[in-house]
């Protein structure tokens, strides 16, 4: 049965039946045939992989754990195998890429969204402050839209923006300005940091009306990351002068 149907099947694209009940019946068929196969699925793929694994074990001085282990991986490797074979037979690229910068290379691709678990950051962050002997732990705030951050951005005494537009001020000269109005240095500062290529200029409108002052970081175009670390150092350096 398996002959006969098992060719027909795949030149369809189908490699499961929740497949073709989708085709047949729709999606929430397929939903429900793939939950009640589950655990019949999940029973004979033990099995097999058992099986192989007493077969590994019987002509080889492998332990039987051993021995099913090396099958599992093997069974793994082969479905990984198969679903980038069914993937370009989709029309997919299913390459792997080492290094992001050759993903960002392609120009066919309109949105490319890289991921990190969200206790990376916190590690991240507990081990810089242990290096630097920071007494306190940074705040790490998750993603919003420029337009909805600018709004909560209040409770602090000067808030800046990093700018390579026209008509931004050195950092020293507004923290001296700040101290002849208020009679003191600013005890907390908010520094903004733009993408690659700098703020757009609606999104620097909208950061000036919400009381930031374009700085200037100098004659050299940075990237964020450095220039996130470069506007912290010299801020740093000027309120402990």
């Amino acid at each position: 049965m398996g002959a006969l149907l098992a060719r027909p099947l795949w030149n369809r694209g189908l490699t499961t039946l929740a497949d073709l009940y989708r085709l047949r019946f729709g999606g929430g068929v397929e939903r429900l045939a793939a939950i009640l196969l589950v655990p019949s699925s999940v029973l004979w793929a033990g099995a097999q992989i058992r099986a192989f694994g007493q077969v590994l074990a019987t002509v080889s001085d492998l332990t039987p754990s051993t021995a099913i282990g090396i099958a599992a991986l093997f069974v793994v490797a082969l479905a990984g195998e198969a679903r980038t074979a069914d993937a370009k037979k989709r029309g997919h690229d299913p390459k792997g890429y080492h290094d992001f910068r050759e993903l960002c290379a392609r120009d066919d691709l309109d949105i490319i969204h890289i991921c990190t678990p969200p206790h990376w950051h916190a590690l991240m962050a507990i081990e810089a402050a242990k290096q630097c002997g920071n007494p306190w732990l940074p705040a790490i705030s998750s993603v919003q839209n420029l337009s909805s951050w600018l709004i909560t951005a209040q409770d602090f005494d000067l808030k800046l923006i990093a700018s390579l537009h026209a008509g931004a001020t050195p950092l020293p000269v507004v923290l001296h300005q700040y101290q002849l109005r208020q009679g003191a240095r600013p005890r907390r500062v908010l520094w903004l940091i733009g993408p690659e290529g700098d703020f757009s200029p609606s999104e620097m409108t909208q950061a000036i009306t919400h009381g930031f002052l374009p700085i200037t970081l100098g004659p050299l175009v940075l990237r964020s990351d450095t220039a996130a670390i470069y506007a912290l150092s010299i801020l740093s350096h000027e309120l402990q002068k």
